[in-house]
């Protein structure tokens, strides 16, 4: 199973390397780490993510080729067409945000399933409480789609141990435990 660690401004290069991650996802929307001009020291093995909200197209297509990622996370209303022509225009591996507060948010997949190479299924915010909380994670396996995911949202260890019992044959990781 692969881990995706997300970098914060606070960390350094020795600290991701300390945990062997599959992924290094870079948040492109808030401040960069400060280490972005030492990513091409980052071994082959962990894959580079660019995260981006909501961001115009022309901004992703050039921070891919700047920084040479591997791989783009979007979140927000990115459109399917934006999707389209990432795909087109890029050899990424595009990764879908979506949010889950039930199993009736899985419907956006089926509007992705044939674009996107994967998916990171992300708690949802109610807005009545305004804060992720982390949800019933038995609704994953009302999941029916083709596309593999990748699960994030406030998982403690504990909850990694209880998540990997479930039969969610299309889960291939987990997001910063």
């Amino acid at each position: 199973m692969l881990l995706k660690l997300d970098v914060k401004e606070k960390d350094t290069l020795e600290d991701i390397l300390a945990l062997s991650p599959t992924y290094l996802g870079i948040n492109f929307s808030n401040n960069p780490p400060v280490f972005l001009d030492n990513l091409d020291k980052l071994p082959t093995t962990i894959k580079k993510v660019g995260i981006f909200v909501n961001e115009e197209i022309e901004n992703i297509i050039s921070t891919i080729y700047k920084y040479n990622l591997n791989c783009v996370e979007l979140h927000g209303s990115n459109n399917i067409s934006l999707c389209k022509k990432l795909k087109k225009e890029t050899n990424v591996t595009i990764i879908k945000s979506v949010s889950i507060l039930d199993s009736s948010n899985f419907w956006v997949t089926k509007q992705y399933e044939n674009i996107v190479d994967l998916f990171l299924f992300d708690t949802k915010i109610d807005i009545y409480q305004k804060e992720k909380k982390s949800f019933d994670w038995h609704i994953l396996s009302e999941y029916k789609g083709k596309k593999e995911f990748i699960l994030k949202g406030k998982i403690t260890q504990e909850d990694a141990k209880k998540i990997n019992k479930l039969e969610l044959p299309k889960m291939v990781g987990i997001q910063n435990i």
